[in-house]
C-alpha cells in the first residue's frame, strides 16, 4: 500500500510543497459543546478539553508542553495528534503560525490573538456571537500570507469540533456523519444535540447563517481565510471538520485550487463523508502504527483519535521529506519518547 493516496493533480500539488514556499497554520479554539460528557475524547476529562487547543499550539510551535506537564491525552492515555504533526512538520523545517480562533486559555507561545472566546452551545443561543470578527480574522490571516507563500496549510484543534461539523454537514444537505476522536462515535448524542439546537434556532440555509448559528470559530476563521486567499494554494488539513470547511468554502465561491488532506483512519471510518470532496482534490495518508512500540501510538490503529492538528496531511508531508516509512516512524517515536521522559522527569 502506497503511503500517500492521491490523484495526479493533488499528488503534483503535494510534491511542490517545501519549507521555503509553505507555512503551517493552526487555528485553535474551544466550543462549549466539549463540556458535554461523552461528546469528545480530546482531553482526559470534559474540563481539560478547554486546555487541549492551547497545549496543541505549544507543541506545534515549540515542540513541548508548557502549560501541562504531559501532552493532552484521551481518557485511555492516548496522546494528542499534535505530537505526530509536530514530528512530521519538523522534518521539513516548515514555519508554524498559531491563530487564536476561540481559545479559553491562551498558549504560552507567540500567536495571533483575537479574543473571540469560546463558541457557544446552539441549544441555548447562536453559536458565534462574534461571527463577523471571526470572518475579519480569516481575512487578516489571508492578507498576511496570500502570495507570500505558494502553499498555505490550514489545520485545526478544537475539542467538540466534529459535533459542529456534524451540524454543518446536515444543514448543507448532506445526510452523512462526522468522525470522532473515540472508537465508537457518539452519533445518537450528536443527533440529540442537533435536534435540540434546530428546535431552538431553526434550520438556516445560507452558509454564513449556518456558521453563525451552529458552527465554531475555528471553522469560520478557516473558511474566511480560504475564501480570501487568491494567489496561494490552500490545503485544508484535517478530518470531517475540514470536509465541512471545504464544502462551506466551495458553496461560498472558493475555486478548485483548494485541497483536503486527511488520514486513512478518517476515510475508513467515514468514507461517505470524505467522498464529498472531489477525488482530484483529496490527499490521503496511509500510516500503519501497528508495529510501533508505544501503546499510546498503536491505539490509533484501533480507532482512537483518527485525526486532528493536521495530522493526516502532516504524515504525507513527513513521509515525502524523509523518503521512507521507517524513518518517519522513528522520528514520531523519538518525539513521543521525549514527551514521556519529560513527564517522568517532572
Amino acid at each position: 500500500m502506497a503511503f500517500v493516496d492521491a490523484h495526479d493533480s493533488s499528488s503534483k500539488a503535494l510534491r511542490e510543497i517545501s519549507k521555503e514556499n509553505s507555512i503551517f497554520v493552526l487555528a485553535a479554539g474551544t466550543t462549549e459543546l466539549s463540556k458535554i460528557p461523552g461528546i469528545t475524547a480530546a482531553g482526559a476529562s470534559p474540563e481539560l478539553t478547554r486546555l487541549t487547543p492551547a497545549v496543541d499550539a505549544e507543541i506545534m510551535y515549540a515542540g513541548r508542553c508548557i502549560s501541562l506537564d504531559v501532552p493532552p491525552m484521551t481518557p485511555e492515555g492516548i496522546p494528542t495528534p499534535a505530537l505526530i504533526s509536530r514530528a512530521c512538520i519538523s522534518l521539513l523545517g516548515m514555519p508554524v503560525l498559531i491563530v487564536d480562533a476561540g481559545f479559553t486559555l491562551y498558549p504560552k507561545v507567540p500567536h495571533v490573538r483575537s479574543n473571540l472566546g469560546s463558541s457557544l452551545d446552539p441549544r441555548t443561543s447562536p453559536a458565534l456571537p462574534a461571527y463577523e470578527d471571526a470572518v475579519a480574522l480569516g481575512k487578516y490571516i489571508a492578507t498576511l500570507l496570500d502570495g507570500k507563500y505558494s502553499n498555505i496549510i490550514m489545520a485545526e484543534s478544537i475539542p467538540g469540533g466534529t459535533t459542529t461539523a456534524y451540524f454543518i454537514l446536515k444543514l448543507l444537505g448532506h445526510n452523512v456523519k462526522s468522525s470522532s476522536s473515540m472508537p465508537v462515535d457518539p452519533d445518537a448524542l450528536k443527533q440529540e444535540i442537533f435536534q435540540s439546537a434546530t428546535e431552538n434556532l431553526g434550520a438556516p440555509n445560507s452558509p454564513s447563517e449556518i456558521m453563525r448559528n451552529f458552527g465554531d470559530y475555528v471553522t469560520s476563521t478557516t473558511v474566511s481565510a480560504a475564501l480570501n486567499i487568491h494567489s496561494s494554494r490552500v490545503f485544508l488539513s484535517g478530518g470531517t471538520q475540514m470536509v465541512a470547511a471545504y464544502l462551506l468554502a466551495r458553496r461560498m465561491g472558493k475555486g478548485d485550487d483548494m485541497y483536503l488532506g486527511t488520514s486513512r483512519w478518517v476515510r475508513e471510518h467515514r468514507p461517505e463523508t470524505v467522498s464529498l470532496v472531489p477525488r482530484e482534490n483529496l490527499i490521503i495518508s496511509n500510516p500503519d502504527f501497528s508495529g510501533l512500540h508505544h501503546p499510546g501510538l498503536t491505539e490509533y490503529e484501533r480507532g482512537h483519535v483518527k485525526e486532528g492538528v493536521g495530522m493526516g496531511f502532516a504524515l504525507a508531508l513527513g513521509r515525502g521529506a524523509v523518503g521512507s516509512d521507517s524513518e518517519l516512524y522513528r522520528a514520531i517515536t523519538r518525539l513521543y519518547q521525549s514527551f514521556l521522559q519529560t513527564g517522568h522527569d517532572r
